[in-house]
């Protein structure tokens, strides 16, 4: 597993809608989501950009975006990917 992060689901889904800069901060992880740009994570105490995915270069290795359209990947960690070589898993609890 190269980056993972937990929270709470009305955390983890705080909708941002295309505001770039949108962040809910919890658990120390910076969450966004939108259901037409994208969702994923960065250290809490980072800032983030979206122009759909997160662009920002601060503590790469803490981030993670996923496109909500029909794209593949975009950010693992550092490695930024546009392939389906990355299986993207998602543990929950009741």
């Amino acid at each position: 597993m190269d980056v993972a992060a937990m929270g709470y689901r009305a955390d983890v889904l705080y909708n941002c809608a295309t505001t770039s800069n949108c962040r809910n901060v919890a658990n120390g992880v910076g969450w966004y989501y939108s259901d037409v740009y994208s969702w994923g994570f960065a250290n809490g105490t980072d800032s983030v950009t979206r122009s759909s995915c997160d662009t920002s270069s601060t503590n790469p290795g803490y981030r993670l975006c996923w496109y909500t359209q029909n794209n593949a990947g975009y950010r693992c960690g550092s490695a930024i990917i546009s392939n389906t070589n990355y299986e993207k898993v998602i543990y929950h609890s009741n």
